[in-house]
């Protein structure tokens, strides 16, 4: 009888989720730093990176720590550790940029925010003042840095669920019949 080895769960899932949060601030540096953070493109770029660095990492989970087999829940397992790895790394980002880097963030995430609403031609006068003064209401330090930690967690979730249906792959027992 085989006695099966248990796989390492932790040290890859900080690993895994460090890459992802790492990967996820440096484009996020850059793209500050170029001043491109809220244009459409960027955001439609870390969507892809994020996507591919997530399904890499899960594919190099599967391979180099699990002999190149995977259930869907080890997978999605280890998804979730990836996904509050990565988000906590950049929350913090997120928490240093707005206390200390750039203190007026908040402030040019509203206007961003008031100019995309101006802008749809169908929304009403009185819609849009409803709408602006939701967005100055809503639009806190806090929660600029709590979106991140939401949204991130859910985002790489999603990414995981549909990546571990295609990357799974499960171990034939071989049966001895004779």
């Amino acid at each position: 009888m085989e006695e099966k080895v248990k796989a390492p769960f932790w040290k890859p899932a900080l690993i895994y989720g460090a890459i992802v949060g790492l990967i996820s601030i440096l484009l996020a540096v850059v793209f500050y730093v170029l001043n491109v953070q809220f244009r459409t493109w960027a955001m439609i770029v870390s969507l892809i990176v994020s996507i591919v660095v997530v399904v890499y990492c899960l594919k190099a989970y599967r391979d180099e720590h699990l002999g190149g087999f995977a259930t869907y829940g080890k997978l999605l397992l280890m998804t979730l550790a990836i996904a509050v790895v990565s988000t906590l790394l950049s929350t913090a980002y997120t928490y240093v940029l707005v206390n200390y880097i750039d203190v007026e963030y908040v402030e040019k995430v509203k206007q961003f925010t008031i100019e995309k609403i101006s802008e749809n031609p169908r929304i009403t006068e009185a819609q849009l003042d409803t709408l602006i003064e939701r967005t100055e209401n809503k639009t806190t330090k806090a929660k600029v840095i709590r979106q991140p930690l939401v949204g991130g967690i859910i985002f790489t979730f999603i990414i995981g669920l549909i990546a571990a249906a295609f990357l799974k792959r499960e171990e034939n027992p071989v049966s001895n019949t004779m």
